[in-house]
């Protein structure tokens, strides 16, 4: 009996054992054909066999084939199978203008020798086209993202077209556009990001809604770029972005009519022509006439090409541009507004450097309107001499050079006057007077401080008779050490308080 139990245990356990490794085999097999169906077939793939699996909702997942045919989705229903053709190449044309793709659309690496047609496609999942090549014209004109978009380090041979598309989320990082690109009315709800990107044709984005922060931080514009009517909800950022005017008669950069909401940064951004610099050009290097910025216009050490800049009805909260910059602008109650923006600006944010070099550019400025006695007048005292009280240093030093010539003058007047009588007179009287005049000054430096000493008020002890001369002097010593103060005032900000405060 025991052997009996025994010899059907092992029975049962053989049993169990071969039906384990039946269904493993089994599974093996299973997963040796999912992994079969979802591998890419190599060599080339008719477009038809691709477009009836898509049709029929059956996912498509292939790898460096070449699709052959011409590849024609238009006006599908919906697509709610997967599309994966990586570093796939479509030698025919590819027009799937209108389609709508609810799964995730992968064309990562592809390359389209001909005709590119997404007009009106609704991407409902992430589209994908990262290091893409369109060969000739690539139309994405009234395309909806309604998820991730991504163009990153894509190429555009000819024309790329994305007027009045629709982006979610989207990335054009590092792509290049060797031909036009064109953005116009084209809707970012997401993030744009177009940093390192260059557009060796025009890039043309009129009338775009940026609606979060759009980044264009080292971005090349070869043939210049147009942001007429461009909308910008949040910052937007063109730090080292490099703007090429194409020829004389073109701008590098055009930013008419642009509002932003937030912070607008030019920082390390260029504004150039290309080829050599043209003073006489038939148009302006930048325009950014109208443009209003909620928040900070920055062009912190950006740098412009020779020629005139328009910046006419600009307004902006906070402006920090260089005032040597201004000078390019033509029109002369446009360039006082600017530099009226800056010193305003500077005077906000505590810059007071910028808020006085404004203010002295401003007044400089002006002085052009001024007839020959008072502009003879500001150019001497009030800029010359004052600093129009905002260069401290400037009266120090004029007080510095008067004190040192009329003390070597005083000791100077002494010494001839000792030579002027015969020689043994006059040397008895030359060692009388530099006897006198030791006792006097005791040295230069003791006259040097004497006449500084002039600054102080004189009490009726001091000087009982002073002469004339001697009043005059004190007069513009004073005159000079009020205008340093008053200048010093300007350029520090407590002393700055504490004037307008007493005031």
């Amino acid at each position: 009996m025991a052997r009996e139990e025994s010899r059907s245990g092992t029975t049962s356990g053989e049993s169990v054992g071969r039906f384990t490794r039946c269904c493993s085999f089994a599974f093996a097999l299973w997963l040796c054909a999912a992994a079969s169906a979802g591998a890419a077939p190599s060599g080339p793939l008719s477009a038809d066999a691709i477009i009836r699996d898509l049709r029929a909702g059956r996912p498509v997942v292939l790898e460096d084939v070449v699709v052959e045919g011409q590849f024609d989705l238009t006006a599908s229903d919906s697509v709610r199978a997967v599309f994966k053709c990586r570093n796939c190449t479509f030698v025919q044309r590819v027009a799937i203008s209108d389609a709508k793709f609810a799964r995730v659309v992968d064309l990562t690496g592809s390359v389209f020798e001909r005709q590119a047609d997404f007009r009106g496609v609704q991407f409902d999942a992430p589209a994908l086209f990262r290091d893409a090549k369109f060969e000739t014209r690539a139309d994405f004109s009234l395309a909806l993202f309604r998820d991730l978009s991504s163009f990153g380090e894509a190429r555009f041979l000819a024309a790329a077209i994305f007027d009045d598309a629709r982006f979610e989320d989207s990335a054009f990082i590092a792509a290049r556009f060797l031909a036009s690109a064109s953005f116009e009315g084209a809707t970012f709800r997401g993030a744009a990001r177009f940093h390192r990107a260059v557009f060796y044709g025009g890039a043309t984005f009129g009338g775009v809604d940026f609606r979060e922060r759009s980044e264009f931080s080292s971005t090349r514009f070869e043939r210049g770029a147009t942001f007429t009517g461009a909308r910008l909800g949040d910052d937007a950022s063109f730090l080292g972005a490099r703007f090429t005017a194409p020829r004389d008669d073109a701008e590098a950069a055009t930013f008419y009519n642009v509002s932003a909401a937030r912070n607008l940064n030019f920082t390390f951004a260029s504004f150039e022509t290309e080829g050599r610099p043209n003073n006489g050009r038939a148009s302006f290097v930048a325009a950014f006439p109208d443009l209003v910025c909620g928040r900070s216009l920055i062009f912190d050490d950006a740098t412009f090409a020779p020629g005139p800049i328009d910046m006419q009805r600009l307004e902006a909260q906070d402006l920090i541009l260089d005032v040597a910059v201004v000078s390019a602008i033509e029109n002369t109650p446009q360039r006082r507004s600017v530099l009226r923006m800056i010193e305003e600006s500077g005077k906000v944010r505590g810059d007071l450097e910028a808020a006085n070099d404004a203010h002295y550019a401003l007044r400089v400025d002006r002085s052009n309107d001024y007839s020959l006695v008072p502009r003879t007048l500001d150019y001497v005292f009030y800029r010359g001499v004052a600093g129009y009280f905002v260069r401290p240093f400037r009266p120090l030093l004029i007080l510095l050079v008067i004190v040192v010539v009329l003390s070597f003058l005083s000791v100077f007047r002494a010494a001839r006057a000792a030579t002027t009588s015969s020689p043994g007179v006059a040397a008895r009287r030359a060692r009388r007077l530099w006897s006198r005049t030791s006792r006097d000054c005791g040295s230069f430096l003791t006259c040097f401080f004497d006449k500084i000493g002039l600054v102080r008020r004189q009490r009726s002890d001091d000087l009982q008779s002073p002469p004339l001369t001697r009043r005059l002097e004190s007069m513009v010593y004073r005159l000079l050490v009020f205008c340093a103060v008053l200048g010093l005032a300007n350029s520090n900000p407590t002393l700055r308080q504490m004037v307008e405060t007493l005031l």
